[in-house]
């Protein structure tokens, strides 16, 4: 399973950061996201026994996330992932896995409204 997952980057990703006011609050209220990274991604669902083990909710659909590791692409609490047209959040803090002498980051990422 762990070798399927690494080969499958098939998905593709971007991350989205919610930028600052351009004048922080005063008169301009246009909030704009700015894109931090776009990648493919291996995603697979999280089933509900795995799910319980992890302390998830299991009346959302999880799905985990894998990319391929850059130092310089770090994932923060505010921004969100655009998958499939649709917008999604973190649920856990992305992770470093090594494999194979490659690095990944791993989260499980639910949609933003569940």
């Amino acid at each position: 399973m762990v070798f399927d997952m690494i080969s499958d980057f098939s998905q593709r990703i971007e991350v989205r950061r919610p930028a600052l006011p351009g004048d922080f609050g005063f008169g301009d209220d246009d909030h704009t996201e700015t894109s931090v990274l776009t990648t493919w991604a291996s995603i697979k669902e999280v089933n509900r026994f795995s799910a319980v083990k992890q302390d998830l909710d299991t009346e959302v659909n999880n799905y985990k996330v894998r990319i391929r590791y850059n130092a310089g692409r770090d994932i923060e609490q505010e921004d969100f992932i655009v998958w499939n047209g649709k917008r999604y959040k973190a649920k856990t803090s992305p992770s470093v896995l090594e494999i194979d002498k490659k690095r990944f980051l791993e989260f499980i990422m639910v949609a933003e409204n569940g």
